[in-house]
């Protein structure tokens, strides 16, 4: 009989507590050493495991509080059910003149994501593709959009058309995203996010979205946006406020 990887193991016994009840939502995980501990495993395996569950929606891991059960893995999504609007269309819906930013494209071997390869179930030797753009609305930077894909499943990027639809692109070559997992919450901007907003002193909403083709790892995309402008009322919906010029509201 097989055994099951560790982190896959402590991955599948919070995902049935919190799918149970038996861990509500709001309900503080163990801290981590705890976790080494009971599972006799590394500090990496159990990062790994919480990478996996965050990503699926189980759990929220709050910095400087702790790893807190969560619901959004209820809020699972099907392509198929959804009208899709990208975030340019949501821009343009306000009458803003939207503008998409390439800052890099990488290719980028799994050891090298340790946050990002365990939701792709890439392995450490295999790639994934990482794409950092900026959204603007009139000039003013609404979004940073930081998008992994798989290189298992797309192989090569054309990337001159990076500074468009990547949703368009993506089903141009054939592929198409059946299901995933959408998460929302609030954040200050860190690292790379303080540099292309300007500050460190203002509210970022954190939009997670992950994607599987008929169940397999595809995609993990992380947008920032300036929250100021941006609400997420649930983790389909998005409001963008033009400053002075009203709300315009988008399921996506």
């Amino acid at each position: 009989m097989t055994k099951i990887p560790k982190y896959k193991e402590i991955y599948e016994y919070y995902k049935k507590r919190i799918r149970s009840g038996e861990l509500a939502s709001g309900s503080p995980l163990p801290l981590e050493q705890e976790i080494i501990e009971q599972f006799g495993a590394s500090h990496m395996t159990v990062n790994k495991a919480m990478t996996l569950l965050a990503s699926h929606g189980y759990i929220r891991r709050v910095p400087g509080y702790g790893t807190f059960a969560c619901g959004d893995f209820k809020t699972a999504i099907k392509s198929s059910h959804l009208q899709f609007q990208g975030i340019s269309q949501v821009i343009r819906n306000t009458g803003m003149q939207p503008r998409t930013e390439l800052v890099s494209y990488k290719i980028k071997k799994g050891r090298d994501l340790p946050e990002i390869a365990p939701v792709l179930k890439t392995g450490d030797d295999e790639y994934i593709h990482e794409i950092i753009r900026l959204k603007y609305g009139n000039e003013r930077l609404i979004c940073v959009t930081k998008a992994y894909l798989s290189q298992k499943i797309l192989p090569v990027i054309d990337i001159t058309r990076l500074e468009g639809s990547l949703d368009d692109y993506v089903r141009e070559m054939g592929i198409q995203k059946t299901d995933g997992y959408s998460s929302v919450q609030a954040c200050l901007p860190f690292d790379d996010l303080i540099r292309f907003f300007g500050t460190d002193h203002m509210a970022l909403m954190h939009q997670r979205i992950t994607w599987n083709i008929e169940g397999v790892p595809f995609e993990l995309t992380d947008n920032y946006f300036d929250g100021e402008l941006m609400t997420i009322t649930n983790p389909r919906r998005m409001e963008i406020t033009s400053a002075g010029e009203g709300h315009n509201s988008s399921d996506f």
